[in-house]
């Protein structure tokens, strides 16, 4: 069950967004863990480096977590209310997040 946190106008062209828009396009993909975590995958499909960010709301969680880069193999320590990463053109990360003391 892979839960969409964020959402990209798929329908308007790219090139009809970029010249009015400052904001980066980008995808904010959730799924639950079987361990009780949360893996998110941050997509910037921009051409250019963007901040993307995904909402708790948006992710369906609350209070604290702490944040793992799964790729660099990094605790990046605990974050709320918020999961916010400046990306490279065409950049991703994929963080898990585990509820901690609220």
């Amino acid at each position: 069950n892979v839960r969409r946190a964020a959402r990209v106008m798929r329908d308007t062209p790219l090139s009809a967004l970029l010249p009015e828009s400052d904001e980066a396009i980008a995808d904010v993909w959730s799924r639950p863990l079987s361990d009780g975590g949360l893996a998110v995958a941050m997509i910037n499909l921009d051409d250019a480096a963007a901040d993307v960010s995904g909402s708790w709301e948006e992710l369906g969680i609350s209070g604290s977590h702490a944040l793992r880069d799964l790729w660099q193999r990094k605790d990046l320590g605990m974050m709320k209310g918020e999961l916010r990463a400046r990306l490279p053109r065409h950049g991703a990360l994929f963080v898990k997040l585990v509820k901690g003391v609220e």
